[in-house]
C-alpha cells in the first residue's frame, strides 16, 4: 500500500467513531481466579464495513493474542473473517509479521454481536461479555500505525 493510501486509511479510521462505527473501540472481559484478575479483549478499528484489530485472552495459564479482520454485516453483528496469532483455541496460524502486510491468515470462526454497550460472541446473550472501555494511552494510535491495519481498513 502506498504511503498516501495508508495516510488516507488512517485518517478515515480516526474519524470513524464520530461517523458511526459500532464495532470500533476497546472491549474487555475480566474474571478473577484465586485473587488474580484475567482479562480478554478486542481492540478494533472500523471503516465502513471493514473491522480490523487485535484480540487477547488467557486460558490454561497462558496468554493468547493475535490479529483479526472482520466484516460488519449490520449495526449489531460483525463476522470474523480472518485471524492469526498465538496457536491455540482461536487460531493455528501465527502472524508472520506483526507490523507489515502478511499472508499468514486462516479463516476465522464466529461472529461478534453488539449487546447494549458491549460485545458478545452469542446473539442470545442478555448482557455483554465484553464491555467497552476507553482506549488506553497510545493504544489506538499504535494500532492505526500498523501497515496491515491500514491495508485491512482499505480493502
Amino acid at each position: 500500500m502506498s504511503t498516501m493510501a495508508t495516510v488516507a486509511a488512517l485518517a478515515i479510521a480516526s474519524s470513524a467513531a464520530a461517523e458511526g462505527a459500532p464495532f470500533q473501540g476497546a472491549w474487555e472481559h475480566c474474571d478473577s481466579y484465586r485473587g488474580t484478575q484475567y482479562c480478554s479483549s478486542y481492540v478494533l478499528l472500523q471503516v465502513g464495513s471493514n473491522v480490523c484489530g487485535t484480540w487477547e485472552y488467557t486460558a490454561t495459564n497462558a496468554i493468547y493474542a493475535g490479529q483479526l479482520e472482520g466484516t460488519a454485516v449490520s449495526e449489531l453483528a460483525m463476522r470474523k473473517d480472518r485471524v492469526c496469532g498465538s496457536r491455540g483455541g482461536e487460531t493455528q496460524v501465527g502472524c508472520s509479521d506483526e507490523d507489515g502486510p502478511h499472508g499468514s491468515w486462516e479463516a476465522a470462526r464466529g461472529t461478534l454481536y453488539r449487546i447494549g454497550n458491549g460485545l458478545d460472541e452469542s446473539a442470545q446473550a442478555t448482557r455483554p461479555s465484553f464491555v467497552r472501555r476507553p482506549f488506553r494511552p497510545g493504544e489506538q494510535a499504535d494500532l492505526e500505525a500498523r501497515e496491515w491495519v491500514a491495508s485491512c481498513l482499505a480493502r
